[in-house]
């Protein structure tokens, strides 16, 4: 699977174009190059000089350390350990002369939870501001309402659509307005605090 991210970055496969996304929603993602660097090593085993092009360079914009990063299938890596292994040195050693960090994805750390909310919460960015509804949510919220449930039942006591109420919730999530652990389903139960999302 190939294709190109609104940003304009390419992808060669499924799983990087879920990396992509996930950056994405990341407040401290910066920036992404895709295959930033050709790398030139000596394979032993072969006996000759080869290169090697790590999938994308990735920019925070916290002083975190940039990253250099390999996209793999767990399954492409059954028997290939010993020659990936050489890849990843290589990859290791030009990732801490120029101060970054080399780290090598699968999905197992890529498809999760968080990816999933970030699909789900995807349609409701678009969605309209009610400024009412908004109000009567985050009024919800500060008299203690902690979930969607408890939310809507203090927004329909101020005579509020629940039916519109609830895609208020979610954009409000989406747009960082309301803070939610990533890291579990989002439910109607699903913990909700004032401030910036936990991803």
């Amino acid at each position: 699977m190939t294709g190109t991210m609104p940003d304009g970055n390419r992808y060669e496969s499924a799983l990087e174009r879920d990396l992509m996304e996930l950056l994405r929603a990341d407040r401290d993602f910066k920036q992404f190059h895709a295959q930033p660097v050709k790398l030139s090593y000596f394979d032993e085993e072969l006996n000759a000089q080869t290169t090697y092009t790590p999938d994308g360079l990735v920019f925070w914009k916290s002083d975190r350390k940039p990253w250099l990063v390999e996209v793999k299938y767990r399954a492409d890596c059954v028997g290939m350990v010993k020659p990936f292994l050489r890849k990843f040195r290589a990859a290791r050693a030009h990732a801490k002369e120029q101060g970054w960090e080399f780290k090598v994805l699968s999905e197992d750390r890529i498809r999760g939870q968080r990816l999933l909310n970030i699909r789900f919460l995807h349609r409701y960015k678009s969605y309209q501001a009610i400024p009412a509804i908004d109000q009567a949510v985050l009024a919800a919220v500060a008299d203690g309402a902690t979930t969607p449930t408890s939310i809507l039942e203090h927004v329909a006591s101020s005579g509020q659509q629940l039916d519109v109420a609830i895609g208020q919730i979610w954009r409000m999530v989406a747009l960082e307005e309301l803070q939610v652990d990533h890291q579990h389903k989002l439910t109607m139960n699903t913990r909700i605090g004032l401030g910036k999302s936990c991803v």
